[in-house]
């Protein structure tokens, strides 16, 4: 994992936290943290891209802008920030 991967971690973690019960914003981050996941699988990143897509799953964006998942994602964010962390170095 590039150093370069890690801050687009760091990046998509800071528009989770922003996008939570903002529709648009959690589309923006569903759309992007999709395009991350097959720029992982590109890169034959797999844990990595296992962790994204565990994120992916339990994102939902709702019109309503209420979201039930939001601590679950957040969660699964951490884990891959972890991760990332440790890929980097």
């Amino acid at each position: 994992m590039k150093q370069s991967d890690f801050a687009e971690v760091e990046r998509l973690c800071a528009l989770h936290d922003t996008a939570s019960c903002d529709y648009a914003h959690c589309e923006r981050f569903y759309k992007e943290l999709a395009e991350f996941l097959d720029n992982m699988e590109d890169a034959k990143e797999w844990k990595v891209a296992d962790v994204v897509m565990e994120a992916l799953v339990n994102c939902v964006p709702n019109p309503s802008g209420t979201c039930k998942t939001a601590d679950r994602v957040k969660a699964t964010m951490r884990k891959l920030r972890n991760l990332a962390e440790k890929r980097a170095a």
